[in-house]
């Protein structure tokens, strides 16, 4: 049976090898301009890489001359370290002086007694003051973990808390202030004193407590009020703090009448250095012109009472009258449970809620500043519920920077202020950073000193010399760059020691590549011929060249010189470098970029000249920009005739398989018609 031949998997005729000679030949074209595509981005690349280096060298000679020139930096350095610190700015003085660091500043930092790791703390309003910054946290109720996470959250830089790990089950709960300073002192008002309270944070100061309470306690019954109020003296101090307790007891309705007779009696002014009688406000009241009925039973109102002026429809709801002025029988009102009680009244008469009792009426702890209300008057206690009595106790003020009422059980520090000698002058500062004793100097203060501690303020050489070390090595860099591509000489690449053997390889496939571009070649002599310039600022100038620094060329005393040196190459003598810096730093300043015609602008020296230099080449617009440019253009064209090229041999391709499997199934019909006669004769021979 003949061999059966499928085009691309069989090839008994050689027909493949002969279609892809065919599409090779047609491929020559198409190979020319991928080449070309390839030379163009090669150029590209260079280009780019030219540009990197111009613009790292030019960004290095710009913070040479600029604003921000490393030659006018100071560095501060101190006798004690451990001690006191300074920071000076770009501005200070060169100068020594001596200071005594006494005491340093810190910060409220209070442990908790021993507590169980899931303590719950109650849902309550915590609320902790820092100097001016208060911080009011609503908490629901929950461990206290999760207080502390929320409590955190709601820092805002003013507190924190964290836990001391105690035992397994127990630790310690740490609340400190994140300000320092006398004036700064951790405060616990609302819940947060009575959490601080149980956790054993604080604990009462008796003794001074005593001292300013002024008043015993005082109920005020079921829909009644009564007001507290306060002297104008303390108002005039904004760091008094008032505080008192209220707790609340049900009673039945026997009892009510006798503690409203005595809420009725009570002194009115408990904070005040004089004492008034209070003049009562009660529910159910009614009053017209010079006439006021205090709980008192509507039915003996009639309207003429009220005067023939007062509309009648206003006296039948007022006073429960029928149109005929005769009373009418009262409904009794359904009373709901009222759990704001305790107010600040204004003298306009407004009132500002201070905190709101929970649902089972828990004692709690009241606490204002007096300078969180300024036109207060008083404290108004207005109880609107039929069954309760509430009873205020232990109200006291308290100067929060003198005397806080309490003290901490367990403190790791206190807030106090940072003291200083300086000039046998003591000062005091809340803050460990002080910059407002000497002029363009903070103070960084970390411990008390055990002797006097000198800080001298210099030039900061180390600054300088970096910035020195980095521009030389980006002068380098090009330098190599433009060595390469503007020559094909190999031992340009071969005398870079610092190349690995990738680099090498990829340096000698870009050497020569720019050799006939005048640019480069101009744009490298002039860059040596800026370095090795002389610059003098005035007729007194003494450092005028690179070479007074240490860096040139040629810093070896050996009197060979080497190919490196020859193709300009900087080198650093660091040890010359060290003794320049020392000197006047002006000079080296100025050395790089000074003023030459009195304008108030830099117009010369080594960095200026070099900036305006490389500007040309790296500026949007400029030398490389063009050149990059203007191979993008072309690699798009080239692009495009490949895409048309590789279309025509795709083509091609196409119709020569077409053309030769039909060849190959001709030729196979043929071979088949021959196998058959070859067959048939051999049948009729008798085979």
């Amino acid at each position: 049976m003949a061999d059966i031949n499928i085009p691309g998997i069989s090839d008994k005729y050689k027909t493949n090898d002969l279609v892809n000679s065919l599409v090779e030949v047609e491929k020559i074209p198409l190979k020319r301009e991928q080449d070309k595509l390839e030379a163009y981005k090669t150029e590209q690349s260079n280009w780019r890489r030219l540009n990197q280096y111009m613009s790292s060298l030019r960004e290095s000679a710009r913070s040479l001359y600029s604003y921000d020139n490393p030659f006018n930096e100071r560095t501060a350095s101190s006798s004690e370290e451990r001690a006191i610190t300074a920071s000076p700015t770009r501005d200070a003085n060169l100068e020594s002086f001596r200071i005594d660091v006494i005491q340093t500043a810190a910060s409220d930092r209070f442990l908790s007694k021993k507590i169980d790791k899931n303590q719950i703390i109650p849902e309550g309003t915590y609320k902790f003051t820092v100097g001016e910054k208060t911080i009011t946290y609503r908490w629901k109720g929950g461990k206290i973990s999760d207080f502390s996470t929320g409590l955190n959250k709601r820092g805002n830089g003013v507190i924190k808390s964290s836990f001391i790990g105690v035992s397994k089950n127990e630790t310690s709960f740490l609340i400190e202030s994140l300000k320092t300073g006398s004036e700064n002192k951790l405060i616990f008002e609302d819940d947060a004193f009575k959490m601080a309270l149980d956790l054993g944070i604080v604990e009462e100061n008796q003794s001074e407590i005593q001292q300013n309470i002024l008043k015993e306690s005082f109920s005020v019954g079921p829909q009644n009020e009564n007001e507290v109020k306060i002297d104008d003296a303390l108002k005039e101090k904004s760091s008094i703090l008032i505080r008192f307790r209220v707790n609340s007891e049900k009673i039945d309705e026997e009892k009510e009448a006798q503690i409203n007779q005595e809420s009725n009696d009570e002194k009115s002014n408990p904070i005040t250095s004089e004492k008034n009688k209070s003049q009562g406000n009660f529910a159910g009241k009614i009053t017209f012109k010079d006439i006021t009925v205090y709980n008192d039973k509507t039915s003996s109102l009639s309207a003429k009472d009220l005067g023939e002026d007062y509309p009648l429809d206003v006296a039948i709801n007022d006073a429960n009258l029928d149109n005929e002025g005769n009373s009418i029988e009262q409904k009794e009102a359904i009373i709901e449970p009222s759990y704001e009680i305790i107010f600040a009244k204004m003298k306009d008469g407004s009132v500002k809620n201070l905190g709101n009792f929970n649902e089972n009426y828990d004692e709690k702890s009241f606490s204002f500043k007096i300078s969180e209300y300024s036109d207060i008057d008083s404290i108004f206690i207005q109880n609107k519920n039929p069954d309760r009595k509430f009873t205020v106790s232990d109200i006291q003020y308290i100067d929060v920077i003198e005397n806080l009422g309490y003290k901490p059980v367990n403190a790791i520090s206190e807030a106090q202020d940072a003291i200083i000698k300086y000039e046998g002058i003591t000062m005091e500062r809340s803050s460990n950073e002080i910059d407002d004793i000497i002029e363009n100097i903070t103070l960084e203060l970390h411990e008390p000193t055990s002797k006097t501690a000198t800080i001298t303020i210099e030039n900061d050489a180390e600054h300088s010399k970096d910035a020195l070390i980095t521009f030389v090595g980006n002068y380098n860099q090009l330098l190599t760059e433009l060595n390469i591509l503007t020559q094909l000489k190999p031992e340009v690449v071969d005398e870079i020691e610092y190349f690995s053997d990738d680099e090498k390889e990829a340096a000698m496939e870009r050497l020569g590549a720019f050799q006939t571009d005048s640019t480069l070649r101009s744009n490298k002599a002039s860059l040596q011929s800026i370095i090795s310039g002389s610059y003098a600022y005035d007729e007194d100038t003494t450092i005028r060249t690179l070479a007074q620094l240490g860096i040139s060329t040629k810093t070896s005393a050996s009197s060979s010189i080497s190919a490196q040196q020859l193709r300009g190459y900087l080198e650093i003598d660091e040890k010359k470098l060290d003794e320049a810096l020392k000197g006047d730093m002006v000079e080296i300043k100025n050395l790089f970029g000074y003023d030459s015609d009195g304008d108030m602008v830099v117009d010369s020296g080594i960095a200026y000249r070099m900036d305006k230099i490389l500007q040309s080449y790296v500026q949007t617009g400029g030398i490389i920009a063009l050149k990059t440019s203007s191979i993008d253009r072309q690699i798009d064209t080239q692009q495009s005739k490949i895409r048309r090229l590789e279309d025509q041999v795709a083509d091609k391709e196409t119709a020569l398989k077409r053309r030769y499997g039909s060849m190959e199934s001709t030729l196979n019909n043929l071979q088949s018609q021959a196998n058959s006669i070859s067959n048939f004769a051999n049948q009729g021979n008798g085979n």
